[in-house]
């Protein structure tokens, strides 16, 4: 009979480790979003393991102390109990070697087979069954466990004390000092996750990278707005917009540097209606929004978000006008181009016929060589125009080629000293380029 309590005894004791390793395995495994939802509808049980989760240091070293115990007392109760009614029974074969090597071989066999039925019974089904739900597993393992913690708590705090001063000793970071998330890692779990779609993973990558993005990085250039005079009538200004097609337009006093406001469509379509056609358009425009250019994203779209703003107009240091932005500028950064009914399919690039191509020199050159045209993306420009201008190394004239890897680049027109068109053609058997003919100087000279 007291045989078989000591196997019951064992028995138990590997089912309370495997109660500990399932404990473990489902807290941590258990998604936090989840159980913050049940806790917020009143479940006791999510509540609980959201504050064993929040400290997971302690209840991991709780856990380890528990399975450590359990497994010892496990092993030490077999071996203790079975190990002489084993050699017995291995002795009643009357074999002459076995009966001699029955004292020694009994333990081992005990031990191997608590051994198997720890790594079993106690380790893998109990994980395997955690991993299968663990939120719930979580509630319903949370209580138990937050007793059993304040009852082994100075057990605990003397392990976790010594093993702290232990990893101090050697260098070792506390672990809780790596609890953060880097922005990298979570973009490499979005990429590895296969219950995104392709599109909602380039979504969260882009709004990751929009926290790191200033407002220069997407600013229409000055060169690029449009703009009325404080002077100009409504009925100019009615004109210019039907002509540009943007529904928003900043208004400037003298010159560009001097903007003393915005004005909308909506805004003038009352004037215009009851015949005040001819009044300033200055009259009936907004305060604008002023930003610098080292602005961050996300701050800036918050701020107009608050103020009910579409528009901003960003300056520079000298507090000169370099641009402006809107919230769709920001938006299209994470969802994409957003094309309504006044743009164009492509406002950049025009393709004449198979190998050519009429580029406006705003277009990106991250775009160009997604293309693959022969350009190089680097810090010192963002625009096909600033690469041929850097290449080039001068402001170019209307005409003027560089063929480069198979490419052929004509400046087709010029605005004031920037470059507004190029040619872009694909060449079956390209010539020597200005540039590879200037780099064989350069290695001829050196």
């Amino acid at each position: 009979m007291d045989i078989w309590i000591s196997i019951v005894v064992t028995f138990v004791l590997v089912l309370v480790n495997g109660y500990f390793s399932m404990s473990e395995m489902a807290l941590v495994n258990a998604r936090h979003v989840l159980l913050q939802r049940d806790a917020d509808e009143g479940d006791k049980g999510a509540e609980r393991a959201l504050s064993l989760a929040a400290d997971s240091g302690q209840f991991l070293a709780t856990i380890q102390v528990a399975i450590t115990l359990v497994g010892f007392f496990a092993s030490a109760a077999a071996a203790t109990n079975l190990s002489d009614p084993l050699a017995q029974w291995l002795s009643g074969f009357n074999i002459a070697w076995l009966t001699v090597i029955a004292p020694g071989l009994a333990p081992v066999l005990i031990t191997l087979i608590v051994s198997y039925l720890s790594i079993v019974v106690g380790e893998l089904v109990p994980k395997r069954i955690a991993l299968a739900d663990a939120e719930r597993v979580s509630k319903m393992v949370a209580g138990p466990l937050m007793v059993f913690q304040k009852v082994a708590s100075p057990l605990v705090a003397l392990t976790s004390a010594s093993a702290n001063g232990l990893s101090r000793l050697f260098g070792i970071k506390n672990a809780d000092e790596r609890q953060n998330v880097s922005e990298e890692e979570i973009k490499y779990m979005v990429t590895d996750n296969d219950e995104l779609l392709d599109d909602e993973k380039r979504m969260i990558h882009d709004i990751l990278d929009l926290g790191d993005m200033t407002v220069h990085e997407i600013v229409t250039p000055r060169v690029d707005m449009m703009f009325v005079e404080d002077v100009d009538t409504v009925r100019q200004a009615v004109e210019r917009m039907r002509g540009t097609g943007y529904s928003r337009l900043p208004v400037y006093h003298e010159d560009i540097d001097r903007i003393v406001g915005i004005v909308h469509f909506k805004d003038l379509v009352a004037p215009l209606m009851d015949g005040k056609e001819h009044e300033p358009v200055a009259e009936y425009a907004y305060e604008a929004m002023f930003v610098p250019e080292t602005k961050d994203l996300f701050p800036l779209l918050a701020e107009m978000q608050t103020n009910r703003q579409q528009m901003a107009i960003v300056v520079d240091e000298y507090g000169g006008t370099d641009g402006l932005i809107t919230v769709e500028d920001i938006v299209e950064e994470v969802v994409g181009e957003i094309v309504d009914e006044t743009d164009r399919e492509n406002p950049f690039v025009e393709q004449e016929s198979e190998n050519v191509w009429l580029v406006d020199g705003r277009f990106p050159v991250e775009d160009a060589a997604e293309l693959g045209w022969p350009v190089e993306d680097s810090s010192d420009y963002e625009t096909i125009a600033g690469w041929l201008m850097n290449t080039l190394d001068s402001v170019p004239q209307v005409g003027e080629e560089l063929a480069l890897g198979g490419y052929r680049f004509k400046i087709q027109a010029m605005r004031r000293r920037r470059i507004s068109t190029v040619r872009v053609e694909r060449l079956d058997d390209p010539s020597p380029s200005r540039v590879d003919a200037v780099e064989a100087i350069d290695q001829e000279e050196a």
